[in-house]
């Protein structure tokens, strides 16, 4: 049996009373929303946080027995099967170029009458300072948008390798979404030489955070 927990950014939760979780049921049936209240009746917070706060990483106790119950349909990230420490991602090889699955609900995009995820691809944009102890994220070159926040970073298993690195032949869990980082392009005045305007660009770079060995609902 596994102790189940819903996993996301604490940036996420971060001054919010209830949070809706919605499921599809097992049956032909429109999704079900669950309204979960993040702050317990004497005041703290029902999830519960990483300890480094530069960590942004939360978890929420789910009961799932009462979703089986109900007849809802979900999986789970099992911790010692599908999440890969950064110990087991040095053991895997894994390395810039690798590809991976990013999934969520980008731009509040679930589906219609039930949930559908977005599988975004990409590729690990850099993570051998990870492996070795020296940050806390890795990047992501895949395009991520708000809503994404959270969601699973997932390595994805190829057939074929470079000369020099291993094929990966299976599916492991490597972090979660926080954030993206932005590119800002200035308009300067030609008559002031006065910055006018700043575009900024979504890079397509995102930092996956967390290597957190906890079940997740997929």
């Amino acid at each position: 049996m596994y102790a189940v927990y819903l996993v996301t950014n604490r940036h996420v939760f971060d001054g919010v009373k209830t949070a809706v979780l919605r499921f599809n049921p097992e049956a032909a049936e429109p999704a079900k929303q669950y309204s979960v209240p993040l702050l317990t009746p004497d005041g703290p917070s029902a999830w519960v946080g990483h300890p480094d706060p530069e960590v942004d990483v939360v978890v929420l106790p789910v009961n799932a027995g009462a979703l089986r119950n109900d007849g809802m349909k979900f999986h789970i990230f099992q911790d010692d099967e599908h999440a890969a420490t950064r110990a087991r991602m040095a053991e895997l090889g894994v390395t810039e170029g690798d590809g991976v699955f990013a999934l969520g609900f980008p731009m509040g995009l679930v589906g219609g009458d039930r949930n559908y995820v977005i599988v975004r691809q990409g590729a690990l944009a850099r993570v051998r300072d990870t492996l070795a102890g020296a940050s806390k994220d890795f990047l992501v070159d895949s395009a991520v948008f708000p809503g994404n926040s959270g969601g699973p970073v997932v390595l994805r298993p190829e057939i074929a390798a470079i000369d020099g690195t291993k094929a990966q032949n299976s599916a492991q869990l490597l972090g979660i979404v926080s954030g993206y980082l932005p590119y800002q392009d200035v308009a300067v005045s030609a008559q002031t030489k006065r910055p006018r305007i700043i575009f900024e660009e979504n890079t397509g770079l995102g930092g996956g955070r967390g290597n957190r060995r906890c079940g997740a609902p997929a």
